[in-house]
């Protein structure tokens, strides 16, 4: 099959799911069109065909994208999904649009987005900051999984990880163990400084990243220093930031030179901020 179209005026859901054996499927599926001028929901999880067309998507409000595509499958996704309001992506997307447009300006500004939702773990900060370079008006950010760093040789063989982000949901159901404020110590800094983020400054060369961010949550937080360096860099580049909050998971992971409850506690109170009343709410789980 070679072309497909999905018709369906009064449609407002619509979820695209062929992971198995998408891309023996995908590979003959050239052309992909929805006319859907309704659809307020939409989800792909799958391979993006070459050529993917969607109709007028003025009602769309949530998207889900979890998907592999080549340059202009990626490109002409992102199209169709100008209009978005909430946008959860996955690691492999955030792959393919690092692939595509690396950290260049050239990506598809989505100009209706303010709320951005990273779903499970994150392996990609390239891929990240090139879709945010692309939602100039985000004021929500959400990590619902972890963000992945280097293990210790010990657990570099181990296997499966039990604890995938999968069950982060679940987990956030749990009673908090410890709570608190580190706010009220905090340090203020321009988005000039860097301390030792010199690693975000080569990537973010002129100004200020996220400039109507309001929130940030990290769902499944473990304190290695990827994970880190993303606090620092959303503190340090935040001017309209008001509350980040953090969960704390101690994990079986042994992550190279992670933090500890104690460590972040103490630490995050100095890290520099754009927002002078940025509240940070820090609480712990099992």
């Amino acid at each position: 099959m070679r072309n497909f179209c999905i018709s369906i005026p009064t449609l407002k859901q619509l979820s695209i799911s062929n992971w198995c054996g998408a891309e023996e499927s995908y590979s003959r599926l050239h052309v992909l069109k929805i006319d859907a001028p309704r659809l307020v929901t939409f989800s792909c999880w799958s391979y993006v065909p070459k050529e993917i067309f969607l109709s007028s998507t003025l009602a769309l409000v949530e998207a889900t994208v979890h998907v592999s595509a080549d340059e202009k499958g990626i490109s002409r996704l992102l199209r169709a999904l100008a209009h978005v309001k909430c946008l959860t992506v996955y690691d492999c997307t955030l792959q393919a649009i690092y692939s595509t447009y690396g950290l260049s300006n050239n990506l598809l500004k989505l100009h209706n987005v303010k709320m951005l939702k990273i779903s499970r773990a994150l392996t990609s900060d390239q891929g990240l900051i090139a879709l945010l370079k692309a939602v100039p008006n985000l004021e929500s950010l959400v990590f619902d999984g972890r963000i992945d760093d280097e293990l210790e040789d010990s657990d570099k063989d181990d296997g499966d990880d039990d604890h995938d982000a999968d069950s982060v949901q679940g987990d956030n159901n749990q009673d908090n163990e410890d709570e608190g404020d580190v706010s009220d110590t905090a340090l203020c800094g321009s988005c000039n400084e860097c301390g030792d983020d010199s690693w975000a400054l080569d990537i973010v060369t002129t100004g200020c990243l996220l400039p109507h961010l309001k929130s940030v949550c990290f769902q499944h937080f473990v304190g290695n220093p990827r994970a880190m360096k993303w606090v620092r860099l959303i503190l340090r580049d935040a001017k309209a930031l008001q509350m980040m909050a953090i969960i704390y998971y101690d994990t079986h992971l042994c992550y190279v030179n992670v933090k500890s409850k104690k460590e972040l506690m103490e630490e995050m109170p100095t890290f520099p901020r754009a927002s002078p009343s940025c509240v940070i709410k820090f609480c712990c789980k099992d």
